[in-house]
């Protein structure tokens, strides 16, 4: 199986173009996982919807010997940074037929559609597959509003659906679900487990900056944040 940080590289260069913050990053990757690109990563839900520590690790060794560049840029309205994640020139020889379980010209579309929605949508959608599929929640409108109030407002609920249709991850298609974390039954005679599921502790990632957001629905998400 490709190594996630090899799998970070063959998307990076599957997208043609930068992708910018790590919300984004580890949405593209989740519904990818969907459509069965095979990574085999594990995801459970944090701040900004479905999340993987393993693919936050990863970035670290894609950059040391993937040929991927992490730049921080910072947002001019409130100078708060966040990634911009590119693949240095021949990081990648010639062009891969495939990326992880997905053909090339199918991830390269897959991708494009993701990158063309702003990260807002893109967390809705994660976030609409997991109640559905994971969570198994049937008023999952409700829980979604509940979960991200306004963020669902101004058409943005409307297009992460639309954008789950265009992925083919809409009801009508059965999703591709690896590894939930939380998804896993009580043991005989013990109380149920809880609902929603118990959110990790905040981590730091160094320097001055923790996990709280510093994302807005126009600009792209900090370095800091981290699903």
């Amino acid at each position: 199986m490709t190594t996630t940080d090899r799998l970070i590289a063959e998307v990076l260069a599957a997208a043609a173009e930068p992708i910018v913050g790590r919300v984004r990053l580890q949405k593209i990757f989740y519904l990818l996982e969907q459509r069965g690109l095979g990574s085999g990563l594990r995801f459970h839900y944090h701040h900004y919807g479905p999340y993987s520590r393993e693919l936050d690790g990863a970035l670290d060794r894609a950059q040391a010997v993937q040929g991927v560049e992490e730049k921080i840029a910072y947002r001019q309205v409130d100078g708060m940074p966040y990634s911009i994640f590119s693949l240095r020139e021949k990081a990648i020889a010639g062009h891969p037929s495939a990326v992880g379980g997905l053909a090339a010209n199918e991830a390269h579309s897959l991708i494009g559609a993701t990158t063309a929605k702003s990260s807002t949508v893109l967390e809705l959608a994660a976030t609409i597959h997991w109640l559905k599929n994971v969570e198994k929640v049937s008023d999952w409108k409700k829980e979604l509003v509940r979960r991200k109030g306004a963020k669902t407002e101004k058409g943005r609920m409307e297009e992460a659906i639309g954008l789950l249709e265009k992925l083919g991850l809409s009801s009508a298609n059965l999703p591709r679900l690896i590894n939930p974390v939380w998804k896993r039954a009580a043991p005989p005679g013990a109380a149920p487990l809880p609902y929603p599921p118990p959110q990790p502790s905040p981590r730091k990632r160094g320097g001055s900056f923790g996990t709280i957001s510093c994302a807005s629905e126009t600009v792209a998400p900090c370095a800091a944040s981290l699903g």
